[in-house]
């Protein structure tokens, strides 16, 4: 093979498995991307979601990566509760809670099929607190949250 060939065959392989790559998926396990202000995200398909005063509820058909959907500002030190209900149908989610100074807590976490219902005692702190859906391998996931403080947001989409 000579190289000029060699050569094209390989740009072919590179440009295969740079466009193969979901890099959604690779936020997952990444505190530092997770803690970040930003979202970043794929959705595959529709989402339906409501807020209704302290809850939040959403059946998601294929997400990738983060999404914040509650944030909370305080100037006191306190303690929350998070209930949540989340029935997971395919890939992986979790929901977490990102301090003001960028500490993550995972309150709930599904990694197969399965459901879980609960709640949670989170400590908040003086500043901006949030709550991201973080998601990979185009996870299907219904959730239900209800925290009595704070604001809930819609899923980007």
């Amino acid at each position: 093979m000579r190289k000029s060939e060699m050569f094209g065959v390989l740009l072919a392989s590179c440009l295969l498995v740079a466009c193969g790559a979901n890099p959604m998926a690779e936020i997952y396990e990444n505190d530092t991307k997770i803690a970040s202000e930003g979202n970043s995200f794929n959705y595959y398909k529709d989402i339906e979601q409501n807020i209704e005063d302290s809850s939040f509820t959403a059946s998601v058909h294929g997400m990738d990566g983060m999404d914040t959907v509650w944030t909370y500002n305080t100037e006191t030190e306190s303690e929350i509760q998070v209930n949540f209900d989340m029935a997971l149908n395919v890939g992986n989610v979790k929901v977490v809670f990102i301090s003001p100074d960028g500490q993550l807590d995972t309150i709930a976490e599904c990694t197969e099929e399965e459901t879980l219902e609960g709640t949670k005692t989170v400590a908040v702190k003086k500043g901006e607190n949030r709550i991201k859906i973080v998601s990979r391998e185009k996870a299907e996931f219904d959730i239900s949250l209800n925290i009595d403080e704070g604001t809930f947001e819609k899923l980007s989409f």
